[in-house]
């Protein structure tokens, strides 16, 4: 008699995860994060750069708070390509 007010099952909607790398972009992580989170994306994966101006400490602080999911690399030759093929081999799944 009831079963028109059942609560529908809710399906698990798709998660639009982003990968990036950052280096020295303190002044604009908290705004950048905002936007993505405004146009849908819920997962972060964000590679440090060898940052020295504040910025990963900013990203360990929304680590912490599972904003998003930290990972370092060190500053060097083909580090956004390294850093990026990381996220695919371990971050993506099917």
């Amino acid at each position: 008699m009831f079963s028109m007010f059942k609560k529908k099952k809710q399906e698990r909607l798709p998660t639009l995860a982003i990968g990036a790398i950052f280096k020295n972009e303190c002044d604009y992580v908290l705004e950048w994060l905002a936007w993505h989170r405004a146009q849908g994306f819920s997962q972060f994966i964000i590679y440090d750069n060898g940052s020295d101006d504040g910025t990963l400490a900013l990203l360990t602080s929304l680590d912490a708070l599972h904003y998003i999911s930290l990972r370092t690399i060190e500053g060097k030759e083909g580090a956004q390509v390294e850093a990026y093929q990381a996220i695919l081999d371990n971050d993506v799944q099917d």
